[in-house]
């Protein structure tokens, strides 16, 4: 009887090609994806050795650490895999010990993502990278807090020799200042942060000046304004980048701080030649727009809030130079204006556009709207409307 339920044993496994295996296992999350792992020997070892799998999976380190089940802790330290992406949202890692078990399970993790996380103490957070600084190739951290901070706790130093990917989004400055302090490998570098302590920004401009290999930045709110202000900001930077994101208050910062405009358009001189995406969390002032169009390689243009454009500046009397290079331009939150749209259409006659409604305006505004442009440029202005309906 036994020998007829093993005969007729249905493995899916062994039935379908290893890629549709795959593509299943990618769809778990790392409990099922860990649970899958004990259904038989097949699919273990399946999960096993296939690095194609556990590359694209994300581990869930809260779901591990506050699970009521054992299995989850279990599977992981019995089973060991070369695990290479974690994620880890609203994670205490004062609980130093469950952390440790799940962290030590793999010794490939190559993609962190922590979020609304907090560490007790700079020991913790020097503890919790020490273990991944070898491998760490793509690191992104959100609202991550420091409970403790005294100075009085040592860190040792970190280099991170693989790491290609920083994002940091409102951190703590000891992360700038202590783990991120010897990057030199980065090719993608995220920066957000509402205010910055002082030597927190000497250290992103340090950041700025080792990582000659960088191609995408991103400096937003406060880690725009104090780190473009820093005087003599190009000196020492080696890098070219192909994509620029500015986010901030960059329109009331402009009124009062030349010494920033004047900066930043020396900064865009020192990347025209290889700068092709630039992004703008909003406005910038019209001597920016201006010099924005006479970059030779620009080929992507994004502006967020247009909103905010139209009530500072009167279109009717505004003319851009002509870009050759413009393919896309991308307008966000627009307002309707049909001379702002002129200005840009007459500037990039050869650019597609891709235009945001303001998600205030109301579907008559935004068909009537419609309809007086496609009036006025025909088929002349290849425009797509994203959120029309």
């Amino acid at each position: 009887m036994e020998s007829d339920k093993q005969n007729n044993s249905f493995d899916i496994v062994s039935c379908l090609p290893s890629e549709i295996v795959t593509n299943i296992f990618n769809r778990l999350d790392g409990k099922d994806i860990l649970a899958a792992s004990e259904v038989s020997t097949k699919w273990r070892n399946f999960i096993a050795e296939s690095s194609h799998c556990l590359r694209k999976i994300t581990l869930n380190l809260r779901q591990m650490i506050l699970s009521n089940v054992k299995n989850p802790l279990y599977i992981l330290t019995n089973n060991p895999r070369s695990y290479e992406s974690i994620f880890a949202p609203g994670v205490n890692f004062c609980k130093k010990s469950k952390v440790a078990i799940i962290m030590s399970t793999s010794t490939r993790w190559k993609n962190i993502k922590i979020e609304s996380s907090e560490f007790h103490a700079r020991l913790d957070y020097s503890d919790f990278f020490s273990r991944v600084e070898e491998t760490l190739e793509d690191l992104r951290m959100k609202m991550v807090k420091v409970k403790d901070h005294s100075y009085s706790k040592l860190v040792r130093d970190m280099k991170f020799s693989k790491l290609t990917i920083l994002q940091a989004y409102d951190v703590e400055h000891f992360f700038y200042e202590n783990v991120f302090v010897n990057l030199t490998t980065l090719r993608q570098l995220l920066l957000r942060d509402r205010r910055l302590k002082a030597s927190s920004k000497d250290a992103i401009v340090q950041l700025l000046r080792r990582n000659n290999d960088l191609k995408v930045l991103e400096l937003s709110d406060s880690c725009f304004t104090d780190v473009m202000e820093t005087q003599n900001i190009i000196n020492g930077i080696q890098f070219k980048l192909e994509k620029l994101i500015i986010g901030g208050d960059f329109y009331d910062s402009f009124n009062y701080f030349k010494n920033l405009r004047n900066n930043f358009v020396r900064f865009l001189s020192s990347q025209k030649h290889t700068l092709t995406s630039l992004v703008f969390h909003s406005w910038m002032g019209l001597s920016v727009l201006k010099y924005v169009y006479q970059l030779p390689n620009l080929k992507f243009l994004c502006i967020k809030n247009v909103d905010r454009i139209n009530e500072l500046i009167d279109w009717t009397y505004v003319t851009l130079p002509k870009s050759n290079s413009l393919e896309r331009v991308t307008l966000i939150d627009f307002p309707g204006s049909l001379e702002l749209m002129k200005t840009f259409a007459t500037a990039t006659a050869n650019a597609n556009f891709n235009v945001t409604f303001n998600p205030y305006a109301k579907f008559d505004q935004r068909i009537e709207i419609l309809y007086r442009i496609r009036r006025i440029f025909g088929k002349s202005l290849n425009l797509k409307f994203t959120n029309w309906y």
